[in-house]
């Protein structure tokens, strides 16, 4: 099923924005979806931990080096987290129980981009570098990044342990996926005026 995707575009890999209303800034999350059954269908997953408990979602790009959202980067009083409490998990489905190939990895640097603005979520993009380089298995591998202008017409898919109903607001302990429809930059801006870019 999956199998036809070759590369997924990595913006907003791991959220997705719900439409906000007049009086609150755009929410990130994932609604819906699907549990994953086969991990190497998303073998670039990764769960990120602050002091043991998972927080977000990334995506592995290299050997040494995860891409994740900014706003993972982040407390609630907007400070930057500590990188020694950090890790990053790789290879899981659950994110309570472990896989034989599940590996763990310390967080050695983290970047986050210079113009990330909290407020309007510009420029929401960080990389974090691992302490030690992630071993290829079946279950963990880089994500591809696509080189080509994508068709407004394509879909991609997007993964995490997010939130998939709204109401309840509870993050679901098993890996999700969702194919969504890519709209084009004039049907972005149409629909989020505020985001500029």
């Amino acid at each position: 099923m999956l199998g036809k995707i070759k590369y997924i575009i990595v913006f907003r890999l791991f959220s997705v924005l719900s439409l906000p209303t007049d009086s609150e800034k755009p929410q990130l999350k994932i609604i819906g979806g699907n549990a994953v059954s086969n991990r190497s269908d998303f073998p670039y997953q990764v769960s990120l931990r602050y002091m043991g408990f998972h927080f977000c979602g990334g995506a592995i790009i290299d050997y040494n080096y995860i891409i994740t959202a900014a706003h993972c980067c982040f407390d609630g009083d907007n400070n930057k987290l500590k990188k020694n409490y950090l890790k990053v998990v790789a290879g899981n489905l659950s994110i309570k129980q472990r896989l034989k190939d599940t590996t763990a990895r310390n967080v050695e640097e983290v970047y986050v981009h210079p113009e990330y603005d909290s407020e309007s979520i510009l420029n929401d993009i960080a990389l974090w570098k691992i302490s030690s380089p992630f071993i290829w298995t079946e279950q963990i591998q880089p994500i591809g990044i696509i080189s080509r202008k994508t068709n407004a017409k394509s879909h991609c898919y997007v993964s995490g342990w997010g939130v998939t109903d709204y109401q309840k607001k509870i993050a679901k302990e098993n890996l999700q996926y969702v194919e969504l429809p890519l709209v084009s930059k004039k049907a972005c801006k149409r629909i989020y005026p505020e985001i500029d870019s």
